[in-house]
């Protein structure tokens, strides 16, 4: 296909390289409680937390308490 004939795609608008957004002000997430795995899991994480510094010195959290267990499921996935 010679330039000609490529179909024409817009320009993408001018960006800054940052996203807004709002988060509302009581997080809406579903607290449901960790019940472990009956057998041995192959992994555990409990009440994993994860914070970042972003742009301004702030420590937003990403996430919060968040526990799981991966279990050992040989011949699967």
């Amino acid at each position: 296909m010679s330039d000609h004939e490529k179909p024409q795609i817009p320009p993408a608008p001018a960006s800054r390289g940052r996203s807004r957004f709002t988060l509302p002000s009581k997080p809406q997430a579903a607290h449901l409680p960790h019940e472990p795995a009956a057998e041995t899991p192959k992994l555990r994480v409990s009440g994993l937390c994860i914070t970042y510094i972003d742009h301004s010195g702030g420590r937003p959290e990403a996430v919060r308490d968040v526990s799981f267990d991966i279990l050992d499921k040989p011949g699967v996935g």
